[in-house]
């Protein structure tokens, strides 16, 4: 634990049907960005995307909790 911390901050232009990770480290550290996107990208609900990436995750060796969090924007 620490006193304070830094925290990196972005903004974009948000359009409808964009979908937003939000994930702990044992997604992160566990699956690489390229696959947490196709995972994302390929499954058939939000649902089945979050199973699909902590299964990854536990499958790379899941060492840590794994907490994920889709969210898909439905107008801009």
């Amino acid at each position: 634990m620490h006193e304070s911390v830094q925290v990196d901050m972005r903004s974009h232009q948000v359009k409808s049907g964009d979908v937003y990770i939000l994930s702990s480290d044992g997604l992160s550290g566990m699956v690489n960005d390229d696959m947490i996107a196709q995972i994302a990208s390929n499954a058939k609900s939000l649902e089945r995307a979050v199973a699909e990436l902590v299964d990854a995750a536990n499958r790379n060796g899941g060492t840590d909790n794994v907490t994920t969090l889709l969210l898909q924007c439905l107008a801009a």
